[in-house]
Formats: structure tokens, C-alpha cells, sequence
């Protein structure tokens, strides 16, 4: 059985594993949308807008209203497709571009999908407190396995916070101009990127000379 996208965001966000790598065991043989890339779009939803669902579905949960609670997580499904999305692009654009501008809203969208899966995490253990919600719980996350591997992830607030910060320093090294580097050797002797490059090419012409 396939597990929806709200496994696959909580995955993609707390194993950092690449979401390529997700389709085959989260969406098995479920079709891909037919689009282009140019299609692709890499616009995210605000952190205020994705809160706004939540809260109302923590209303529906409270009324225990079944159907329309089935409806916000199907909303919550959608934003989260929306933000992977943004993110694959973003990321991308970053690896043809290296620029500031690209590494930083590539950050941007990150730190959203991994807010966006811890409060998904929160909601979903938050819920499952009332019983008579276990079946639509099961529903949403594709199985009861899955339901019971959200049910027993021990990630923190701190650890999402780690995996912001890891990936900001992943962009600030690539934002770093390396032909600036300066090496120096155990005599005192400083070259640049360039000069150690010179060298190496000089002494692989003299060696095959």
C-alpha cells in the first residue's frame, strides 16, 4: 500500500535522504504528473497559511468530524507536494547557479518542508490521542505501520533545528569563492587555486615527457 506524502515529507526532512530515492517505496506504481520542467513552479506556502490548516484541523478533530478532517489532510498533502516541489527546483537552480541569492532561498524552502513535517509530526501524535480517530489516522499515513513509525519517532524540536543549521553551512561552503583559498606549505611557502594548479600540470608534463 502507498503511504502518503505526508510520510515521504517526514522522511525526506528528518533522514535527509534524497527524494528521488523516496518515490519507489513511498508512491510505488502511483502515475507522475504529466509536466514539464518549465512547468515546475517553485512558489511555497507561508508558514501562516499552512498553521491556518492546521488549526483547522484541529477543530474538525475536536468535533470529531471524520469528512472534514479528511479534507485538511488532504490540504496538508497538497502543501507538502507543493513544498518538496519548490524545494527539488530550488535546489537545482542552486546547483546550476552557485550563487548567494540561489543557496539562501534554497535554505528558505528547506527550513519550510522540515517546519512543515515536524508540525505534521505533532499533529499526527496530537491526534492519536483520540481513539476514535485511529482509522483516518491510518488512512492518512498509508498504513499502520507507517502510522505507528511516526507514532514512535523520538526526533526533537533541537534536531530539526540541527538539520537547518547543517544545511545553511552546506551553502555558506558552496558560497565560498575557492579560487580565493590560499595553501601553504611546511616552508612557509603560500600558493593560490590557481599557482598549486599550474604546478601540478607542470609536473604531470615532466613526468610524462
Amino acid at each position: 500500500m502507498k503511504k502518503h506524502i505526508i510520510s515521504a515529507a517526514l522522511a525526506a526532512a528528518m533522514a535527509l535522504t534524497p527524494l528521488n530515492a523516496l518515490a519507489g517505496e513511498y508512491y510505488g506504481d502511483t502515475p507522475l504528473p504529466d509536466i514539464t520542467f518549465a512547468e515546475l513552479s517553485d512558489e511555497v506556502i507561508t508558514e501562516e497559511e499552512f498553521d491556518s490548516v492546521l488549526e483547522q484541523a484541529r477543530s474538525c478533530a475536536a468535533r470529531n468530524d471524520i469528512d472534514e478532517l479528511r479534507e485538511c489532510f488532504e490540504i496538508i498533502d497538497l502543501i507538502s507536494m507543493q513544498q518538496i516541489q519548490a524545494y527539488s527546483l530550488a535546489y537545482i537552480k542552486s546547483s546550476q547557479h552557485n550563487t548567494a541569492e540561489n543557496n539562501k532561498k534554497t535554505d528558505e524552502i528547506f527550513a519550510s518542508v522540515t517546519d512543515i513535517s515536524q508540525k505534521s509530526l505533532e499533529l499526527v501524535k496530537e491526534l492519536s490521542k483520540n481513539d476514535k480517530l485511529h482509522d483516518v489516522l491510518v488512512e492518512w499515513c498509508g498504513d499502520e505501520e507507517a502510522l505507528n513509525e511516526i507514532l514512535e519517532n523520538k526526533y526533537t524540536e533541537k534536531y530539526f533545528e540541527l538539520t537547518n543549521t547543517e544545511k545553511e553551512l552546506v551553502s555558506e561552503y558552496k558560497n565560498n569563492d575557492i579560487s580565493a583559498f590560499i595553501y601553504t606549505d611546511e616552508n612557509g611557502n603560500s600558493y593560490s587555486l590557481d599557482e598549486l594548479t599550474e604546478k601540478l600540470y607542470s609536473y604531470l608534463d615532466t613526468l610524462y615527457s
